[in-house]
């Protein structure tokens, strides 16, 4: 490659002098000059693909409107090509994450409906947790969601962490309601066009992404974090594949024990022409206990019973 400026520079430039790059010497190290990997069906000497990458696009040099010229090293009038650089910025899109959860947000957007086999009745899930747990004489507390169904809440897979799928139950399809929506580190993600049932998204801080243009599964990061070694998906037999290829055609049921976790939403198995950003991770119930002599401290009047007489307590004001 030459430093050049218009068509007739890429003929006149015939002698090694004016070289910058070749594909087997770095030269200016600016930029490095390699050869690209040919595609199926390109036929021999008919396309010959390069890598051109700058290191630093931000030096004066690398000016808008700057142009180089590229030729082909051989005998004869080698075939070339002038390079124009063109600038163009993108502006990231602002995405909001709330941390505290709003209890007037959930009275204003109405939840989205859920199967009646995954609903979870407050009564029944918190007998469930004061058997489980072994515990008396406290309050089960969740949030102030108005529905019927639990509050969940939702923690990504770390892929160095070991999970037992044989300590967990198969489960049935299913879609469950989270009270926030994580950030996520590492995660699939599916565009609708190519893919057309949407699953919601989560804001993502590294991700695999299937590039339609170039149609194969690339990563990217917006704060250059490293690909994961090993990824999420490496010990699930089922999955490993889609981490290479999240275009490729399986049944995207998540293993035994965790779940997909897309935006507000949790499934234990996605469609298989899903389209969003999510990750692998488990769910549990959004809950406290509050032992029962602190509930005179929740604001409502509390009754107690001593003998055949009830008296009323109630916060006092300042407490």
């Amino acid at each position: 490659m030459c430093w050049g400026t218009t068509w007739n520079d890429c003929l006149e430039y015939t002698y090694w002098s004016c070289v910058a790059w070749t594909t087997w010497n770095k030269g200016d190290k600016t930029a490095v000059l390699q050869k690209g990997t040919a595609p199926p069906d390109c036929q021999t000497k008919a396309c010959n693909p390069v890598n051109f990458t700058i290191f630093n696009s931000s030096e004066p040099k690398w000016k808008e409107g700057f142009k180089i010229s590229i030729r082909i090293d051989g005998r004869g009038l080698d075939p070339g090509a002038v390079l124009h650089f063109q600038r163009i910025t993108f502006a990231l899109q602002a995405a909001s994450h709330r941390v505290f959860h709003s209890f007037y947000e959930e009275i204003r957007n109405t939840p989205p409906p859920i199967p009646a086999t995954t609903k979870n009745l407050f009564l029944a899930l918190a007998e469930t947790i004061v058997q489980t747990l072994k515990v008396s004489s406290c309050y089960v507390c969740r949030g102030t969601n108005t529905g019927d169904h639990w509050p969940w809440q939702a923690r990504e897979l770390d892929p160095l962490e070991l999970h037992n799928e044989t300590a967990y139950p198969q489960l049935t399809n299913g879609v469950w309601l989270l009270r926030t929506a994580i950030i996520g580190r590492n995660c699939l993600v599916r565009r609708v066009g190519w893919f057309n049932v949407s699953v919601k998204s989560l804001t993502c801080l590294g991700l695999r992404y299937y590039n339609l243009t170039a149609q194969k599964t690339q990563w990217w990061s917006s704060s250059n974090r490293s690909e994961p070694k090993p990824n999420p998906l490496s010990n699930f037999s089922h999955l490993r594949q889609a981490w290479e290829d999240i275009s490729t055609n399986i049944q995207w049921r998540a293993p035994k024990g965790l779940y997909w976790i897309c935006g507000k939403m949790a499934y234990s198995i996605l469609p298989q022409n899903w389209a969003g950003a999510c990750v692998l991770g488990t769910i549990r119930p959004s809950f406290f206990l509050l032992p029962l002599s602190l509930g005179e401290q929740l604001g409502v009047p509390i009754y107690r019973v001593q003998g055949a007489q009830r008296d009323r307590r109630a916060l006092q004001i300042g407490n």
